[in-house]
């Protein structure tokens, strides 16, 4: 039998190469799943801040934040507004934002039905902003030093982590 010795080491104490390795390999594999929960509640609070009701259930969020062509953030699901029950859906399943959604409003007057396209289209352009600023906060040495820390990640001298 052979026994082999590695030394590991804390994030902070790793030359700056090997730390901008552990970030960028970081970066790459974290797909992040708690963010899908995290859209739904902040969305939720901005719809009830505006007066909006929405059905939990049928409630979902969608979006793409790649700084690419199509991308964007929308919801679907059952809301009603000022009394009026709409269903939105998603329209078109290669693009992912506010103007791929499709909406049931019933009995909407027209002008209303503009409104509400007007507001839904409002909330989606915020929450867009608000993904791509957690996307880069998420994405940042500050967010993986606190990763780091809190889950007690250890790295090979050259930036690979061991334990995650």
């Amino acid at each position: 039998m052979k026994t082999k010795t590695i030394n590991l080491y804390e994030y902070s104490e790793l030359s700056d190469k090997a730390k901008e390795k552990a970030l960028n390999e970081w970066n790459e594999t974290n797909d992040d799943p708690l963010m899908q929960s995290h859209m739904i509640n902040l969305l939720k609070e901005e719809l009830e801040e505006r007066g909006v009701e929405y059905d939990v259930d049928s409630m979902d969020v969608r979006y793409s934040l790649g700084y690419c062509q199509g991308d964007g953030f929308m919801f679907i699901g059952k809301i009603t507004w000022k009394g009026e029950e709409i269903e939105i859906t998603h329209g078109d399943h290669h693009y992912c934002h506010a103007y791929t959604a499709r909406f049931e409003t019933g009995d909407l007057k027209s002008e209303d039905v503009d409104a509400f396209k007007a507001m839904y289209i409002e909330v989606c352009k915020k929450m867009e902003g608000i993904g791509y600023s957690e996307i880069e906060y998420r994405q940042s040495e500050e967010s993986f030093i606190e990763a780091c820390e809190a889950n007690e990640y250890t790295f090979r001298e050259n930036g690979v982590m061991e334990n995650m």
